[in-house]
């Protein structure tokens, strides 16, 4: 278990730039879906959830030099809070992926040790699969606190476990380590355990058993530590509960792209915003979004069309005519004399003002579904 000499240790060590954002909600970084134009679209809902790109690879940045803008740029400042999670198990690499990211100005970086796809944790020999090595980890961390001159907070997103290594004890020495020997001071816990090798990362997400308390026993037994919690959490509800039990935040994945307008509320109803929500509509959005999506269209061409359009593809979600929108959307998106922008005002003009002018908070809203992703 932990020894208060390690505790005292870990608490006493520089922490390597700012505790970082308010993280009582997260978005969680997802391949594939949590590229910036997501992540302007939830800036159009919630000012203060903070969002997290996509995993990139240190190698990616380490060895295509014309490509670093593409991956790191993102929509400053109207993007901040944002956090960037890199991937990589080399020391060196790591360092120098955040020396090149440090320039973006973003508000912390992580480092992956959750993904269980094969070639992250078996080619890649990183992900989930550091969670066996925390000493490793702790190094890594320290590269990469290293490579931003101490400016940017570290951080480290893991599961509670890796196949068999799964006990409570496995855990806590795991983050006793890499807090000990790094200036990591925030974990970011998906209350599930990676199975490597023998599901795929979407069994991976559904399969193992959720076990928060786990991630509430973190909180209590490291107290100079800041947890968030990952993990089945689907409503304004669960995020409530699990804060009420001591976690620091909630991290949030495929419940916010499946319904972002549910989410529209959040300033107000977890952060307690004293200016509010953003208070947008979906008229509201679809029009800003489409003067954002028609900028991007313009620099790079028909290629960023389907791209552009999938962040709003659920933003109906759950509504009667919610379908209607997404096939508008597919339809129009065949029409290659219609632009983005025109995309987007041809579905918003076949829903009804009543669902177009609904407010965040509004009881109209529909929640979502009460199943455990």
């Amino acid at each position: 278990m932990t020894s208060s000499s390690t505790r005292r240790r870990g608490a006493s060590q520089e922490d390597g730039g700012s505790e970082g954002p308010d993280e009582r909600v997260s978005l969680a970084p997802m391949m594939e879906y949590t590229d910036r134009h997501l992540r302007f679209l939830l800036r159009l809902l919630s000012k203060r959830m903070v969002l997290y790109t996509e995993m990139i690879t240190a190698p990616t940045l380490y060895h295509n030099e014309e490509s670093r803008d593409r991956f790191l740029r993102f929509n400053s400042p109207a993007e901040h809070p944002v956090v960037l999670q890199l991937g990589g198990s080399d020391p060196g690499q790591l360092a120098e992926a955040s020396r090149l990211a440090s320039p973006y100005k973003y508000n912390a970086m992580n480092l992956n040790c959750g993904c269980p796809s094969e070639r992250v944790s078996g080619k890649g020999c990183f992900g989930a699969a550091l969670m066996r090595e925390p000493e490793r980890v702790a190094e890594l961390c320290t590269a990469m606190s290293e490579g931003s001159r101490g400016k940017i907070p570290v951080t480290v997103k893991c599961r509670i476990g890796v196949d068999d290594d799964d006990s409570y004890e496995q855990l806590a020495h795991f983050v006793e380590t890499v807090s000990g020997a790094s200036p990591v001071r925030h974990f970011l816990v998906h209350a599930r355990k990676a199975i490597l090798g023998g599901l795929s990362p979407d069994q991976n997400r559904r399969v193992p058993p959720l076990k928060y308390p786990f991630v509430y026993r973190l909180s209590r037994e490291f107290p100079h530590l800041r947890f968030t919690l990952n993990g089945g959490v689907l409503s304004y509800e669960d995020v409530a509960e699990h804060l009420r039990e001591g976690v620091h935040g909630v991290m949030i994945g495929r419940a916010v792209v499946a319904r972002p307008f549910y989410w529209s509320d959040v300033d107000a109803r977890v952060f307690g915003s004293a200016d509010g929500n953003p208070g947008l509509t979906r008229r509201e959005v679809l029009d800003r979004y489409g003067a954002y999506a028609q900028e991007e269209e313009a620099r790079g061409g028909p290629r960023m069309r389907r791209l552009l359009i999938k962040p709003v593809h659920n933003l109906f979600a759950g509504e009667p005519m919610g379908k209607r929108f997404r096939a508008t959307l597919d339809q129009a998106l065949l029409e290659p004399s219609l632009d983005v922008r025109q995309v987007l005002e041809r579905a918003t003009a076949v829903m009804p003002a009543a669902l177009l002018e609904v407010l965040p908070g509004s009881a109209a809203i529909p929640a979502p579904e009460a199943v455990r992703h």
